[in-house]
């Protein structure tokens, strides 16, 4: 007999000490175990020889054992995060007994018939030695974008038993998947929310199984149990999708940094525009510098940018300057691919009464509801309210109601009036919400089936588009005037990702060029994106960075408190902030009131607490002192992405 602790698969902090015949059962193996009357999924973490209350049996032996790094990896998250241990192997074990114990189907991995084989240059090939050199280490690869920094963290993963690609976006997946299944040859599997519970079921089952695999998958990916996890790669590891900010918050990339460090294997931070944190870790010498600095064709040469000032002119539909329209008039003539970049969905952001001033707002958030024409309704991009289109206003009952501003609907209907010959596509993550669907959309740009996209973020990233000559950025300056700190660092990155869509191949080089539209020519940032000086760029937010004591040259834990009576919530901050305890090296902020102020009808007030190391234990002992009534919910945000 031995007693063993187990960590029971619930949202319970503590771990838990059962007793077994045999003594040999290893950190790591699936047990069903009796708690609170009720049999439950369990995995053991260790041996406790120590504890001697009374110690229940574990009731069966299940036929999975999860690599023990796992087990380190749930417990350093759980800490880190502030998350309770039980939750955090819940990801890791994302099944019920039931499912787990189903045999298995005979589930197909992504499939090319035709095996690609590509020539690395130059500056490849010394990317991919260098890299081979650094064992167990993360590792900035950093390349201009058309650099094919793809092609080589593919050559790295070349011969290994299992590895992991993470994508921010899942319409990066399947195109990515194809690629690793034509370049290497083995099973290769996505992993998303798209993906149904059977298969990923299956898909755990042969990971931990330890089956020759490469799965490409959104950030829940990371905790997939490989038993031979031999290299991690994040790809585009600068966006801000790989943080998880409800719910249970982690960022999957440094989690994954941290997994890689756990195993002993190396993880690949592969961008075009790297955070400031990577970049300064890089640079600093704590993580190692990879960088390709010239494009993968040696005739496809950098876009020429036009900073296009707008201010005194009368914009066609309200969306495209006169220049823009004759630079795309003669891009299309060469035979060439147009982008227009609009950062906005829907097609009307904002709807007033134009009687009485009356605003359509959401019910149950403070925010506008946009007026989305595909299906004639009008939503809340907050918490995904909605109802028909209404034309009579709710306090005046007039029939005199106003659209203000222009999305991406209204943009394209636009557009397709100044360019009625040409075959328009537009895509955003209204119309482009399946996997299908964002295949099918990329397939038609890469056969030349589309003259014009029209597109927002979602288009933005780790596409490569041959026949894509020229860009217009519309909307720029809201882009540029955020309000937390990270505001320009977004900005840049995302300005700069579409940019790089341009100009790709040895042919569409020829006469390529981005339009910035702005009512802010002299913008310091516009003028280092137009210059390509990404180091200025870089030198200049890591000064403000530490002037400011900001990430990554200090730490911030953000404390959510909501209620959906407000008075309740603002006698509990009063009190809360109170029993802060006190520490010279600890400062707290708040309450603040978050943009949005309602949301789901709950209100909102945050505290932000800043340090210049680890203060989780901080906030623990401050949770800890507070008197947390049932109408106030209290969310903790450890390294947040959102202020508003």
């Amino acid at each position: 007999m031995a007693n063993y602790e187990v960590i029971v698969l619930l949202d319970i902090p503590s771990k838990f000490t059962y007793r077994y015949e045999d003594d040999d059962l290893p950190p790591g193996q699936l047990v069903i175990v009796s708690f609170r009357n009720r049999d439950t999924a369990g995995v053991i973490c260790g041996k406790n020889s120590n504890y001697d209350g009374r110690i229940k049996s574990i009731s069966s032996i299940l036929p999975y054992v999860i690599s023990e790094s796992y087990v380190h990896f749930a417990e350093f998250v759980a800490r880190y995060t502030m998350s309770t241990i039980g939750s955090i192997m819940r990801l890791i074990i994302p099944f019920s007994v039931e499912k787990i114990l189903t045999p298995e189907k005979n589930i197909r991995a992504i499939e090319v018939h035709e095996k690609a084989d590509v020539d690395l240059n130059s500056d490849q090939r010394e990317a991919v030695e260098k890299i081979q050199q650094y064992k167990s280490r993360p590792i900035l690869l950093h390349g201009v974008t058309g650099s094919g920094k793809t092609e080589v963290f593919l050559e790295i993963l070349k011969g290994m038993t299992q590895a992991l690609i993470m994508v921010p976006e899942i319409s990066l997946s399947n195109e990515l998947a194809k690629d690793v299944s034509s370049r290497l040859g083995i099973p290769v599997y996505i992993w998303h929310h798209s993906v149904s519970p059977i298969k990923k079921r299956d898909i755990w089952k042969k990971a931990v199984n330890g089956e020759k695999m490469i799965i490409v998958g959104a950030r829940s990916s990371l905790f997939i149990p490989f038993s031979k996890l031999e290299g991690i790669v994040i790809d585009e590891e600068q966006d801000s999708s790989f943080k998880q900010s409800e719910g249970i918050t982690y960022n999957a990339r440094d989690m994954g940094i941290y997994l890689g460090h756990t195993i002993d294997i190396p993880v690949i931070l592969s961008s075009a525009t790297p955070s400031i944190e990577t970049y300064s870790n890089a640079i600093s010498g704590k993580y190692e510098y990879v960088s390709l600095k010239n494009r993968y064709f040696e005739n496809a040469k950098f876009p020429e940018v036009y900073v296009d000032d707008i201010r005194k002119q009368t914009l066609m539909g309200g969306v495209l300057s006169q220049h823009s329209i004759q630079i795309i008039k003669r891009c299309l003539e060469d035979g060439k691919q147009a982008l227009i970049f609009i950062n906005r969905r829907g097609h009307t952001p904002k709807i007033l009464c134009n009687s009485c001033g009356g605003k359509i707002t959401c019910p149950s958030c403070d925010t506008w509801l946009c007026y989305h024409m595909a299906d004639d309704s009008m939503l809340c991009h907050y918490c995904g309210y909605k109802i028909k289109k209404i034309t009579r206003c709710p306090k005046c009952h007039k029939e005199t109601l106003v659209g203000i501003g222009i999305g991406i609907e209204k943009a394209s209907k636009e557009i397709g009036k100044i360019f009625s010959e040409s075959r328009i596509l537009s895509l955003s993550s209204d119309n482009m919400n399946t996997p299908n669907k964002i295949s099918k959309s990329i397939k038609m740009i890469k056969n030349h089936e589309v003259d014009i996209i029209i597109g927002t973020q979602i288009i933005a990233k780790g596409h490569n588009f041959m026949n894509l000559n020229t860009i217009v950025v519309t909307c720029i300056d809201s882009m540029l005037y955020g309000e937390d700190f990270r505001s320009t660092e977004k900005a840049f990155q995302i300005i700069h990702q579409v940019a790089g869509r341009a100009g790709r191949s040895e042919h569409s080089g020829d006469n390529a060029c981005v339009i910035f539209q702005t009512y802010n020519p002299d913008d310091r940032l516009l003028e280092l994106l137009s210059s390509n000086d990404m180091k200025s760029f870089y030198d200049l937010e890591i000064s403000n960075r530490k002037l400011t004591k900001m990430p990554p040259f200090g730490r911030i834990i953000s404390v959510l408190i909501s209620s959906h009576d407000k008075n309740k919530l603002d006698s509990f901050a009063k009190e809360f902030l109170k029993n802060a305890p006190s520490d010279r090296n600890i400062k707290v902020m708040g309450p603040i009131t978050p943009n949005v102020f309602r949301l789901r009808n709950q209100y909102r007030l945050k505290f932000m607490i800043l340090s210049r190391c680890m203060a989780q234990e901080y906030v623990s002992k401050w949770l800890k002192s507070a008197k947390i009534s049932k109408d106030v919910r209290v969310a903790v945000d450890v390294d947040p992405y959102e202020f508003g």
